[in-house]
C-alpha cells in the first residue's frame, strides 16, 4: 500500500500508543473496557491511526466507525500522547473531539461524514475497510444511542437482550410440551401462553425506544478546529 503522504502516513503508524514496558498497557485498558479480544484490540488501534490519517489528509470532517472512536475516546485521556506525541510532534496542528448537538441534522450530517469516510479510505488505501470494524452505514448508526457505560460487577450483561428473554421464556414450554402428551386443548394453552410472551417482547421492545432518539451516535474530526461526537 502506498498512501498520498507516505512520510506522515508512516509517521502516523510508527506511533507507540502501547507500551510495552508498563504491566497494563493502552490495549490491555481497551480489551477490559470494551470486552474486546487482544488481537481485535491490535487490529482497531491500526485503523485508528488510518482514520488519523485520513484526518489529517483530507479537507473535510470524517466520521469514525464506533470501534475506532472507542480508541479515540481512550487515546485522548492519554494526554501527553495524544496532545504532545501525536498532534504537536507528528499532526503540527490539534485533532479535536466533542459531543454532538443531536437532533435529525447532525445525524444526517455525521451518516454523510461517515459514508464520506468510507470512500476515502477506499480511494487512499486502494482496499475496502474491514466489515468488523468498520460496518455499513446502516449498522453504523443503528441503535448507537443505546450505548451506556456500566460496572460488569453490578450488571449481567446479554447480547441480543430480546431473543435471550423470548429463549428463557420459551425452553421450558417446549420442555414441559415433550414431556407430555398434550390434548387438544393443551394445544390452544401453549398458543396462549406463546402469544402472551410475544405480546411482553413487543411491550419490552417498545419501552427500550422510549427516550431514546434524537442522538447522532456520530463523531467527527478536524484538524485545528473543533469536531462533534455523539453515542
Amino acid at each position: 500500500m502506498k498512501a498520498s503522504n507516505q512520510e506522515l502516513y508512516e509517521k502516523i503508524m510508527s506511533l507507540e500508543i502501547d507500551e510495552d514496558s508498563i504491566n497494563f498497557t493502552f490495549s490491555d485498558r481497551l480489551s477490559r473496557e470494551n470486552k474486546w479480544k487482544k488481537s481485535y484490540c491490535k487490529r482497531c488501534l491500526v485503523e485508528y491511526k488510518k482514520f488519523i490519517y485520513l484526518s489529517s489528509i483530507s479537507n473535510k470532517n470524517l466520521t469514525p466507525s464506533d470501534q475506532v472512536d472507542q480508541v479515540w475516546h481512550l487515546h485522548l485521556t492519554y494526554t501527553k500522547s495524544y496532545w504532545l506525541n501525536l498532534c504537536r510532534n507528528i499532526l503540527n496542528t490539534e485533532l479535536h473531539h466533542g459531543p454532538t448537538k443531536g437532533g435529525e441534522i447532525e445525524l444526517n450530517k455525521y451518516k454523510e461524514q461517515y459514508q464520506q469516510t468510507l470512500n476515502i479510505y477506499k480511494k487512499e488505501f486502494n482496499e475496502f475497510p474491514p466489515n468488523d470494524i468498520w460496518p455499513n452505514l446502516e449498522k453504523r448508526f443503528n441503535n448507537a444511542d443505546k450505548f451506556i457505560r456500566v460496572n460488569s460487577s453490578e450488571y449481567t450483561i446479554f447480547k441480543d437482550t430480546y431473543k435471550t428473554i423470548i429463549i428463557m421464556l420459551f425452553l421450558p414450554i417446549a420442555v414441559y410440551a415433550s414431556e407430555n402428551n398434550a390434548g387438544e386443548n393443551d394445544f390452544w394453552f401453549y398458543v396462549k401462553v406463546i402469544f402472551g410472551i410475544y405480546v411482553v417482547y413487543k411491550i419490552l421492545k417498545w419501552l427500550s425506544k422510549i427516550g431514546g432518539s434524537g442522538n447522532s451516535g456520530g463523531c467527527g474530526s478536524g484538524c485545528g478546529g473543533c469536531s462533534g461526537c455523539g453515542g
